[in-house]
């Protein structure tokens, strides 16, 4: 686009401008005025005419003011409408055709108390001006008046064209007075467009003739001298061509980053030239770049390396050798590079080519890989120690204790195992040059006792309270940290494992993450061996229970035999002899058969009172017929009352419950095996037997006042001498059915038997209302 109609455009812009911004002041000015004389005359207005009606509106003359209203708005063309309200929102009298509007009120609701308002609506008909003022406080009536303020916008627009009109008489007039303008200005500068193509073609000998004293004249001058300083740069820009080509060639070759660096006594070290990608490397700006020294961008830890690196590249010994340094960018962030160089020549200096190639990310991608393989190797050592088989839980600590220090290249460290009702003991200690007595007497009490109680890991450096601040290592330096991480299993804490440190700074977010692994599998492999121990033990005391219970259905069998033969037999051979008797007494008048066979039945009843006893031993029928609770009464009292033992019964919801016949059994055998402990062995004078049925579950408990026994010594008692099975076999029972079984005792103050057994969905608990009848 042309100078001249550049100006031509500009000058016309102005004036439309120009004639906007009036219309815009005008239009502002003019509306303002308009509206606060409608303003003015709307309150007025409104106010008068309030007065006119007031006396219609006391009087109750509704008429009177509906005339009166629909006489103000057909005398006025301005006025829209016309209502009175009363409170609450009532409306008296209204002038609108059509049924007053209901949003209306909504719209411009009075507050109560103010006097006059002022509203403006916009509705489907235009903007309204609404003017309120409450009559009295007598009345509180509201009269409402709507100006429309159309009549401002007419005025308005009328006003606007007659600007416009006006505005474009003035551009015409700008356009003429801007193209003679144009042309007195732009015909000198056609003069130096001239001498500046003939410049750009190469023809730098000729000189722009323009003698005019103003900006163009300075500006043809200026061409002109710069013409002069083009051609002595021409010649040195051919004398560094081979450079040039030389450095295409090396970013060619290299791709990277490139910095060109002086390697003159003057100016040593500064950068000469860098490209695009250098400057995406530091995070600087060329134009800052090349007023640094190299050594600015390169970070404090790699300066030797950098200056060793270009020593070599000075003394030609390596240009291909590459070498990894790192930089500092603007925002004093690291970033790791790989470098080579070369030396070359740069507008007549020596320089050093610098090529760097940003290998960040892949070195953080190593160091990712290599920490997680060796936390995949220190896990794998540790899972294949401590998944060995073994019974012995603290070699198999020692050994992953151990195999953490090697893997951490930690000096010291200790494992410590929290024990109920007793202070936690050292399962594993490895490192120190004095043994850790203080620490076991300690421990939890000092600062690093927090984890067994935060189950949070904690880091544990000088000054706190702990004794390994005077604690040394085998090589005898002092270890002043050290690290605690708890071992849970289960959601418990059952330990913490312990790593000491020379420095805090040891620690790092990684290694201590790598802790935390260790620390959760210790604990799910202390777990896992604690269960495999307990299946071992329980595999074996169910191998033990199931040949006792092989004896005791032996010894059974053998009590059945001999009571049968003993008792029974011997009660049936009485009768047999008995019979004979009766039979010769029948042939024999002096014998008296009556007495004969009274004592019969006598020896009859007896025998089948030895064989009730027997079967009842076996199982009561009163189990089957009545339920547990009768059967239960009945043993006790046959085998507790009978020895002077009173028995009390605590028998929460209905005595009459029933429940399927696997718990009515095994709680009936628990019953029995306690029942018969207490009259052996217990010396009690009293017994409480407590049972609950819920909706879910049956609890049964038996105290007796006793002597009791030591739990633990009776224990080794049946591991040693195999006696005391009996309480085994009730936890198994309960253990059947998904119960649970408690035991306590204690020397001098009897025993507490409690066994608790859900009612599954096939279990469920039923009413039983046995017959009138005699057990």
């Amino acid at each position: 686009m042309k100078l001249h109609t550049k100006i031509i455009i500009f000058t016309s812009l102005i004036v439309i401008s120009l004639g906007v911004l009036t219309i815009g002041a005008i239009n502002t000015v003019v509306a303002s005025k308009l509206s606060s004389e409608l303003d003015a005359h709307g309150s007025a207005l409104v106010q008068i005419s309030g007065n006119a009606i007031a006396n219609a509106l006391l009087e109750g003359d509704m008429v009177a003011v509906q005339e009166f209203l629909q006489y103000l708005k057909g005398s006025n063309p301005n006025i829209i409408y016309a209502y009175a309200i009363g409170a609450p929102g009532r409306v008296v009298v209204h002038t609108f055709a059509n049924g007053f509007p209901v949003d209306l009120l909504a719209a411009n609701a009075m507050p109560a108390g103010q006097l006059t308002q002022q509203t403006l609506l916009r509705t489907e008909a235009g903007v309204i001006q609404d003017f309120g003022w409450r009559l009295t406080d007598k009345l509180d009536i509201e009269l409402h008046l709507g100006f429309s303020q159309t009549g401002i916008t007419d005025v308005l627009q009328d006003l606007t064209w007659i600007i416009f009109g006006l505005t474009a008489v003035g551009m015409m007039a700008g356009v003429v007075a801007a193209i003679v303008f144009a042309r007195i200005v732009t015909r000198p500068l056609s003069r130096l467009t001239e001498g500046v193509q003939r410049f750009g073609s190469g023809d730098l000998t000729q000189t722009i003739s323009i003698n005019n004293r103003d900006e163009i004249g300075d500006l043809a001058r200026a061409f002109n001298a710069m013409a002069v300083d083009l051609q002595g740069t021409i010649t040195q820009l051919q004398d560094s061509r081979a450079g040039y080509r030389a450095l295409l060639k090396a970013a060619g070759q290299v791709g990277e980053g490139i910095a060109l660096i002086c390697d003159e006594a003057v100016n040593e070290g500064s950068f000469l030239f860098v490209n695009d990608e250098f400057c995406r490397l530091t995070g600087y700006e060329r134009t800052h770049l090349l007023n640094l020294n190299a050594a600015e961008v390169i970070h404090p830890n790699s300066l030797n390396a950098a200056y060793e690196a270009w020593q070599t590249i000075r003394d030609g010994k390596s240009t291909a050798l590459r070498h990894e340094m790192q930089l500092l960018t603007r925002d004093r962030r690291a970033v790791i590079v790989e470098t080579s160089g070369t030396i070359i020549q740069y507008e007549g200096k020596r320089a050093l080519a610098w090529f760097t190639r940003d290998i960040t990310e892949r070195k953080a991608k190593e160091a990712e890989i290599q920490r997680q393989n060796r936390e995949l190797a220190t896990l794998n050592a540790i899972s294949a120690i401590m998944n060995r088989r073994s019974s012995n839980i603290e070699h198999m600590l020692q050994e992953a204790l151990e195999q953490v220090l090697a893997v951490l290249d930690l000096p010291a460290g200790w494992i410590a195992i929290a024990r109920e009702n007793s202070p936690p003991y050292l399962a594993a200690v490895a490192g120190f040059a004095e043994p850790l007595v203080q620490l076991s007497v300690r421990f939890p009490e000092c600062d690093c006792g927090l984890v067994l109680r935060t189950k949070s890991p904690i880091i544990v450096t000088p000054g706190h309270n702990c004794v390994l601040s005077h604690s040394h290592s085998s090589s005898g330096k002092p270890v002043h940290c050290h690290a605690s991480v708890p071992l849970i299993e289960g959601g418990r804490v059952i330990g913490a494992l312990n790593v000491a440190a020379y420095s805090p700074s040891f620690f790092t977010e990684e290694n201590f993450r790598l802790m935390v692994m260790i620390g959760s599998q210790l604990g799910v492999a202390l777990e896992n061996a604690r269960l495999w121990n307990d299946l071992k033990d329980k595999e074996r005391l169910r191998a033990q229970l199931l040949a006792k219970a092989i004896r005791a259905q032996e010894e059974e069998r053998k009590r059945i035999a001999r009571e049968l033969h003993d008792e029974f037999g011997q009660s049936l051979n009485a009768l047999i002899f008995g019979l004979k008797t009766a039979e010769l007494a029948l042939t024999d008048p002096s014998m008296d058969a009556g007495e004969i066979l009274k004592r019969l039945r006598v020896s009859t009843s007896d025998a089948v009172r030895e064989l009730q006893t027997v079967i009842y031993d076996l199982r009561p029928s009163l189990l089957d017929d009545l339920g547990l609770l009768p059967a239960i009464r009945w043993y006790a009292e046959s085998r507790l009352e009978k020895l002077g033992i009173k028995v009390i019964w605590e028998i929460e919801g209905d005595d009459k419950v029933r429940f399927a016949p696997d718990i009515e059994t095994a709680l009936f055998r628990i019953a029995q095996e306690a029942l018969t402990n207490i009259s052996k062995y217990a010396e009690a004078s009293e017994v409480k037997i407590k049972m609950r049925a819920d909706s879910d579950r049956v609890m049964l408990e038996i105290h007796d006042n006793g002597k009791g026994f030591d739990l633990a010594n009776a224990l080794e008692i049946r591991e040693r001498e195999g006696r005391g099975w009996g309480l085994l076999g009730i936890k198994e029972r309960a253990d059947l059915l998904s119960g649970s079984f408690h035991l306590e005792s204690q020397l001098g103050r009897g025993t507490r038997v409690r066994a608790e057994i859900p009612l599954a969905i096939e279990h469920d608990v039923r009413s039983y209302h046995p017959e009138e009848t005699s057990p």
